[in-house]
């Protein structure tokens, strides 16, 4: 941990808020630009519909991760 301060504040850098560089405007676009994404696919435990097509989910079902949300087996 740095001990160096605010030349303003007084305040440890890493507590400054002006001192800290500006979070991304997008949080998750900056995290998937940074990351290569990798899909996980697991069963659901509740139902619902796919994000990408709007086919239904059952309890049970395939899912797969992607950037837009848990999908169905025919969009993954």
């Amino acid at each position: 941990m740095s001990t160096e301060r605010c030349p303003i504040t007084e305040l440890l850098v890493d507590q400054c808020a002006h001192c800290r560089p500006t979070p991304p405007a997008d949080p998750v676009a900056d995290f998937l630009a940074r990351e290569p994404f990798q899909a996980t696919t697991i069963q659901a435990r509740y139902p619902g519909r796919c994000p990408d097509c709007g086919e239904r989910i059952n309890e049970g079902d395939d899912i797969t991760s992607s950037p837009n949300g848990w999908v169905c087996e025919g969009c993954a």
